[in-house]
């Protein structure tokens, strides 16, 4: 039961030129790391806000149709936002098979703010046998699939975020939090 990136985005919300120009770096001897700290800064920034800046694929697992994380009043939200499209959504019904649900059973609402995907007219939600990833919902999220379309306040965010980490290449004590909060997607659940 998790949301994980399967397809990565084509290309970075904002580019290394974009970069350099606000960081007023013309060498290119720092380009590799410049383009690692846009890389940083994004995932920061995307996990903060549960967005995708440019378009990436993702895959969402659930137990049910009715898992209270993601369903509410039998709508479903994918965790990442926008939603752009729904690529597909499989299922295991009670008999063990796994089914992909016809498209014309479900309705992608890509114009909401969170996307949601909702059951056609005449359509449910199909039984499952309620065992763990019985559900995978493959959907893509994102602005755009170029940086041209990405938010201005997103890319002056990501500019801002790098610009910071370029001139200040030390952590001190503030920037513990910025570290704890890259790390947190790399963090594994323990039980028991």
């Amino acid at each position: 039961m998790s949301d994980v990136l399967t397809t990565a985005a084509t290309t970075d919300a904002v580019t290394l030129t974009e970069c350099k120009r606000h960081l007023n770096v013309s060498s290119t001897a720092d380009d590799a790391m410049i383009r690692d700290y846009i890389a940083a800064a994004t995932m920061l920034l995307e996990k903060r806000t549960s967005r995708a800046f440019v378009n990436q694929t993702r895959t969402l697992k659930m137990r049910t149709f009715f898992d209270e994380r993601y369903v509410h009043g039998r709508e479903m939200y994918p965790p990442r936002s926008p939603l752009s499209s729904v690529t597909s959504i499989s299922y295991v019904d009670v008999e063990g098979t796994t089914t992909t649900m016809p498209s014309s059973d479900y309705i992608s609402s890509t114009g909401d703010r969170p996307g949601k995907i909702t059951e056609a007219y005449n359509a449910t939600w199909p039984a499952t046998r309620n065992h763990p990833n019985d559900i995978t919902v493959t959907y893509v999220a994102g602005h755009t699939s170029s940086s041209t379309g990405v938010p201005a306040n997103v890319k002056q965010a990501i500019r801002l975020v790098v610009g910071e980490w370029y001139r200040n290449r030390e952590m001190g004590p503030m920037e513990m939090d910025v570290v704890n909060a890259l790390l947190e997607t790399e963090q594994v659940e323990t039980y028991g």
